[in-house]
């Protein structure tokens, strides 16, 4: 086996081969819908509700309900339905929920953050007891599209579930996810990483495809309907190929003049958003919308060091927060790990891209450097759990 340095105590010490290694990665982590701390969550939720509202219901969506749950690395995301269907009411609602919230300090922290206020308003909140954070919104179930999204491309093959948790374990090992940071992406943006990288391999179809034939559910204007057409996954590549190759993908993609469009199902210019003669045909919708008014905040978008557009509102970038040196910090570690890939034994590349010397690596020659220095203190596969 073979020890990661600095690692002192929680340890997982993994065995067998890769596929071995993984299933043990997957089967320690695993957070469901039924864990003690989901439920507490829940249960404080609808108690504090329950002070002014009986008529709604609670529905979990995001990483739990899409069985990318894992200890120490997955968000509560809720969805409080209620018969409303005004963006004002939903308002209303959203500052009083935050309201009962901040009479009960014991349970949720008084610093809560609102979103959306434009369109469709949630918050977020910490929650004491679990130290977990929760994403509530207010509405119609259906508005859950993206969360629908997701699930249908995570199963189009056995692997791509698999995939998607080992990436959110390493984002969370070395702190590259996390809530409304400038230096990291919540879970959602590396979900759409994965699925770009997906589709480049034609292992995933582009959502524009999906919409083709979909019944327009129109919402603010964009359309966040999708049909989950049948799609043929002719996947000849191991779950050890598949992650070596994600990190290898972008670890080699320009950022700085690329899109990542998941609708379009490949990377887009960022000058063809400038012109309205260049919009890609896809984006019909956006073009209806735009038009030729390119003085909006969907132009200043495309100034951002990293743009990750929302698969169904396309103006819109869901990492305008992400500085430059965030981004740099996301891509060092891609490289790293792309070393590994290339360098390791398949045996040995879990454990390697865990490793906390991959923290240290700022450019290519320290990168080298401790790539080297990894294979020679390398000695079992044991790392600190309370990392990932």
């Amino acid at each position: 086996m073979y020890l990661l340095p600095g690692v002192l105590a929680d340890q997982l010490c993994l065995t067998g081969d890769f596929a071995a290694q993984a299933q043990q990665l997957m089967d320690s982590r695993t957070m469901t819908s039924q864990h003690p701390n989901v439920t507490r969550l829940l249960d404080d939720m609808r108690a504090t509700l329950n002070k002014r509202w009986q008529d709604f219901e609670m529905i979990l969506h995001g990483s739990l309900d899409l069985g990318m749950g894992l200890t120490g690395a997955s968000d509560v995301d809720l969805f409080v339905l209620m018969p409303i269907n005004s963006s004002k009411v939903h308002s209303a609602v959203v500052f009083e929920a935050i309201d009962l919230l901040r009479q009960q300090p014991d349970l949720y922290s008084p610093d809560v953050r609102v979103t959306g206020l434009e369109w469709r308003p949630f918050f977020t909140f910490y929650h004491i007891p679990t130290q977990m954070y929760c994403d509530v919104g207010f509405g119609e179930e259906w508005y859950d599209s993206t969360g629908q999204l997701s699930h249908y491309f995570y199963n189009l093959d056995k692997h791509f579930l698999q995939l998607g948790k080992l990436i959110k374990m390493w984002c969370s090992a070395h702190e590259l996810s996390g809530h409304f940071k400038a230096d990291k992406m919540a879970n959602y943006l590396w979900y759409l990483l994965t699925i770009l990288y997906l589709q480049q391999k034609n292992l995933a179809p582009p959502v524009y495809k999906l919409q083709k034939h979909s019944e327009n559910a129109t919402l603010d204007s964009w359309d966040r309907s999708f049909e989950p057409i049948p799609y043929a996954v002719r996947n000849n590549e191991s779950l050890y190929q598949l992650l070596g190759g994600f990190f290898q993908y972008y670890s080699q993609f320009d950022f700085q003049n690329y899109i990542v469009s998941p609708f379009a199902g490949r990377p887009i210019h960022r000058s063809d958003f400038l012109n309205v003669d260049r919009i890609p045909d896809e984006f019909v919708v956006y073009k209806n919308i735009v038009g030729s008014d390119f003085t909006n905040s969907s132009t200043s978008n495309l100034r951002s060091p990293l743009y990750i557009q929302n698969p169904f509102v396309h103006d819109f970038n869901l990492a305008h927060q992400m500085t430059q040196d965030g981004v740099s910090k996301i891509v060092a570690h891609m490289k790293w790990a792309a070393k590994v890939y290339e360098e390791f034994p398949s045996d040995q590349f879990l454990a390697a891209i865990l490793s906390p010397i991959q923290d240290e690596v700022v450019d290519d020659d320290e990168r080298g450097e401790a790539v080297h220095k990894l294979q020679d203190v390398l000695y079992n596969n044991c790392n600190d759990s309370s990392l990932l």
